[in-house]
This record gives C-alpha cells, sequence and structure tokens, in this order.
C-alpha cells in the first residue's frame, strides 16, 4: 500500500495564470491572505467541534445573527479587502447591524500602502493578517525584526479581550465583540499558515539573511516577493497546498467536487482530534496565539529552506509604473525526501485541522463561562468520548469481523462491524498500521491506519487488543486483504 499523497494536479494552470497576472500588478500590499477554502476549511471544522456546546454557540449566534457560522464569517475580514477597492461590493444582509459594525471597523483602520510601522495611527487593517518574523528565529518574542504593534500575533488577543469584556467595545479600532468574533475566525486561520508567520530575508544575489544580524537582508513579504509555482510562493501556500490536500482526502472517498466541499473536509478534520493541538492549559486564552505563532515557524523555515534562489530581477512593472521585483525560486534535489508539493500538501493539511479545533477552543474559552476551578483551556480541550454501550439491535447490525464471506458480499459498501481485537501489525516501512481481529490476520478484517494521515503510536492501538471494538466504514480488499482504511482512531469504539 502507498502512504504518500497520490499524482494529481494542484490547480488549473488558468488559475495559476491568473495568480500570477494579479500578482504582477499589484503594489507592495499582501496580494492573498490564506484562500477562501482555506478559511472555509477551518471555520467549519470550528463549528463542527460546538455543537453540542449551547452556551458558546448561542453566544456565538448573538454576536453574528441567525444563519451566519463561522465557516461563513471565516472569509469575511478578506472580503472586506475587496470593499477597500470597490465600495458597496461587501455585503451583509443576514445581519445588517453588523454589517454597519465592519464597515465602521473599516473606515477606522483604512488601506495604506505604507509600510508596517507600530507608531502609524491609524493602523491599516491588511497589517492585521500577518507578522513577518525572520525564519532564522526559533520565537516570535526572540525576534527584534518582523513583529509590530498591530501584526496578527497582537490583533489575535486584542480580539479576545474584546469578547472578554476586559478591553472596552467602544475601541480606536471599532472591534465590536461581534467584530471581534468575525475577525478571530479569519486570523485563527491565517496564524496557521506558516508564510503569514515567519518570513525570509534575503540579498540581491537570492542569499537567505537574518536582519536582525544582517544590514543587506530584503524582505519577501511572506513570499509574495518569491516567484514560485506560476504565481507567487506566498500565493503557492494559500491555495494550492489547499488545494491538493483536499484533492487526497477528495480522490480517496471517491467523491465529486460538488460532494466534497470545505463543509464536508471541514467536518471530517473536526471528528479526527490532531496530535499536539492543545494549548497549556495553565495560560489565559490571550496567550494562545503566541504559542501557535512559535508552532508555524519551523515550517515556515523549511518551506524556503527547501528551496534555491536565482538573483533578484525586475518581473513587472505596478499599475503606477514601479518595478515589481521578485526572486524566482526552484525546488532544491532533495533524495529521500517528498517533493515539495506532498510535503507541503501534508502540512496544510495538518495546520488546517489544529487551525479548527483551536478556533473552536478559542471561541469557546473566549465566550463562555467558566466553572469555579477550571481553566478556559481544558474546559474546551474536554476529549470525545470513545466508549459506547451496546444495543441488541445495534449489535445485531453488526456484522462479524471475522465473517469473510458476509464482508465480501459488502465490499465497496459502508458497513458496521464488531469484533474482539487480537493484535497489532505494521508494514516493514512503519508507514502503515494494522488492528487484526485473527493471528492469522488474512482470516478476518484489518483496520488500516495510514501513519502519514493518522497519528496512531504503536503503544496506543496496543491498547485495544483483547477488547471487543465497533467500528464503521467502507469495505476494501488489498492482495486478498479484506479492510477498511481508517481516518482516525476515534471511530474505534470499545463496545461495553
Amino acid at each position: 500500500m502507498q502512504s504518500s499523497l497520490p499524482s494529481f494536479p494542484r490547480m488549473k494552470t488558468s488559475l495559476l495564470a491568473l495568480c500570477s497576472l494579479v500578482l504582477a500588478v499589484l503594489p507592495v500590499q499582501r496580494a492573498l491572505s490564506f484562500g477562501d477554502v482555506g478559511h472555509q476549511i477551518v471555520g467549519a471544522a470550528a463549528d463542527e467541534r460546538l455543537q453540542g456546546k449551547p452556551a458558546a454557540l448561542a453566544e456565538v449566534t448573538k454576536l453574528l445573527g441567525p444563519g451566519i457560522t463561522l465557516e461563513r464569517a471565516s472569509t469575511i475580514a478578506d472580503e472586506l479587502k475587496d470593499e477597500d477597492r470597490q465600495r458597496g461590493s461587501f455585503q451583509l444582509p443576514e445581519n445588517p447591524g453588523l454589517h454597519q459594525e465592519l464597515l465602521a471597523f473599516l473606515a477606522a483602520n483604512p488601506r495604506t500602502d505604507a509600510a508596517e510601522d507600530s507608531g502609524h495611527e491609524p493602523p491599516s487593517h491588511n497589517w492585521f493578517h500577518y507578522t513577518d518574523i525572520p525564519i532564522q528565529e526559533t520565537s516570535y518574542a526572540g525576534s527584534a525584526k518582523g513583529k509590530f504593534r498591530w501584526d496578527l500575533v497582537q490583533m489575535i488577543p486584542y480580539c479576545v479581550r474584546v469578547l472578554q469584556g476586559t478591553e472596552k467595545a467602544d475601541n480606536p479600532r471599532k472591534i465590536t465583540r461581534g467584530v471581534a468574533l468575525v475577525l478571530l475566525a479569519h486570523y485563527v486561520g491565517d496564524l496557521h499558515q506558516p508564510l503569514h508567520v515567519g518570513a525570509a530575508y534575503l540579498n540581491k544575489n537570492g542569499e537567505l539573511r537574518n536582519p536582525n544580524h544582517d544590514a543587506d537582508a530584503m524582505q519577501d513579504r511572506g513570499g509574495n516577493n518569491i516567484a514560485f509555482g506560476g504565481g507567487s510562493l506566498h500565493g503557492y501556500w494559500d491555495i494550492d497546498t489547499v488545494e491538493s490536500a483536499m484533492n487526497y482526502h477528495r480522490r480517496r472517498r471517491d467523491k465529486s467536487y460538488a460532494e466534497y466541499t470545505p463543509k464536508v473536509f471541514g467536518q471530517e478534520l473536526a471528528r479526527r482530534e490532531p496530535p499536539k493541538w492543545q494549548v497549556n492549559a495553565a495560560l489565559p486564552p490571550e496567550k494562545w496565539a503566541e504559542l501557535w505563532a512559535d508552532e508555524m515557524l519551523p515550517l515556515a523555515r523549511e518551506a524556503h529552506e527547501r528551496l534555491r534562489y536565482l538573483p533578484l530581477e525586475e518581473a513587472s512593472k505596478s499599475r503606477s509604473g514601479a518595478p515589481v521585483t521578485r526572486w524566482p525560486a526552484v525546488e532544491k534535489p532533495h533524495p529521500g525526501k517528498d517533493d515539495y508539493w506532498i510535503w507541503s500538501s501534508n502540512v496544510i493539511a495538518d495546520t488546517l485541522a489544529k487551525a479548527g479545533w483551536r478556533l473552536a477552543a478559542l471561541v469557546e474559552a473566549s465566550l463562555a463561562p467558566t466553572a469555579p476551578g477550571a481553566s478556559p483551556a481544558a474546559i474546551a480541550a474536554a476529549p470525545p468520548a470513545t466508549t459506547v454501550t451496546t444495543s441488541p439491535t445495534m449489535s445485531g447490525e453488526a456484522i462479524a469481523a471475522d465473517d469473510l464471506s458476509a464482508l465480501r458480499d459488502k465490499l465497496d459498501s459502508t458497513v458496521t462491524v464488531e469484533g474482539t481485537v487480537s493484535g497489532v501489525g505494521q508494514s516493514r516501512s512503519g508507514t502503515v498500521r494494522y488492528l487484526n481481529f485473527s493471528r492469522n490476520y488474512k482470516s478476518a478484517l484489518a483496520l488500516v491506519f495510514f501513519t502519514r494521515t493518522v497519528d496512531v503510536p504503536r503503544e496506543r492501538l496496543q491498547e485495544f487488543v483483547g477488547k471487543k471494538v465497533r467500528v464503521t466504514g467502507k469495505l476494501g480488499e488489498h492482495e486478498g486483504q479484506v479492510q477498511i482504511v481508517m481516518d482516525t482512531l476515534e471511530d474505534v469504539k470499545v463496545v461495553e
């Protein structure tokens, strides 16, 4: 079995060409934010995670209005950029009051072509979407360069404080509680796109530099000034990686584009707990963003260090006639490593999942009252149950895991199977692990886990040995082995 992503087109050439054209004529303003699809996935995952949390959901509905989900809210901050370019383009008929609050926010933080400046008043809302920490640094706090008063890592806690009531709603930035929730739905997604956090600085020859030490370092503006993949490196991470990750999961499930939407993908991610997504339960929510930014820095570093850069060149002219310069980039030779597009797609699938779970946790911690003695992080991170009680009806509908005849009659169908786990198996490469229901593994069903996409330590699988479990999934067969490929260990339910 192959555990790597299958080969498929990342993006239609026409769309890549369009991105290149748009990027070429834009001035120094950031050209792209995490694409709409990426934000919708994060918002949909958070919506799904908040189901069953009545206090938080009631407050979300109160602030956003009926029918406006976090998925819908997640793209609004970028829609306001369109309002900058064409007045009247942004509409929110579902909630006219919130619409007016968002326009007031836009007026209080107007677009500017000026560079980021902590002392600039008023700041531009465009600055709120990113920070530019040099990729050589290991922490946000440890860098003197690249951060500023109005950057992404500062604006997330600002919004949290507004929701909590410790920052007055009638603030100079005109961020009301409703606007704060809209912005968080977007900014948490931005923070989990590595190039919204870590930036490369290069000299004219295309050599990486650290502006904390090197006077000749010039900023790549989060990859917007690096030409890669038919557009910019930033655009590649915003759009191409997300499309590749979705296509991988779409193809595995044999779904069409119409069937496998960002909402569906987000809901799937919400049901698979990503590794190491939790925050330190002792930290207040306004401290979480900096930790998440520190987590993105190594990813941003690798995203740049896997590439080789050519000398700076003039790529085009802006609308004002000023030269637009770029460093062309190509992938370095990488024996023994995945191709860049496979690696980056896997990275973004992981960060999208974490962003969805973390957005839900942050919203709940910021809105819901905290019980005495319990931290907001501990409440928001409460794990889902993995044990179910058997009813005679449910048990009777399940197929026995060692009934190969009945299982083969249902190949390519979604079924519920029950059986006692007899052991744990693993491929020689370690990229595939199995839960088996018979010592002779081919005489019964096997549950298959690809370690590239599902974090399943062998020790965790061993906990199921000797226990009766139930699982629902699509039956397949590989080299005579009847199996179900699992997306998450949460779907393996211990039967009492």
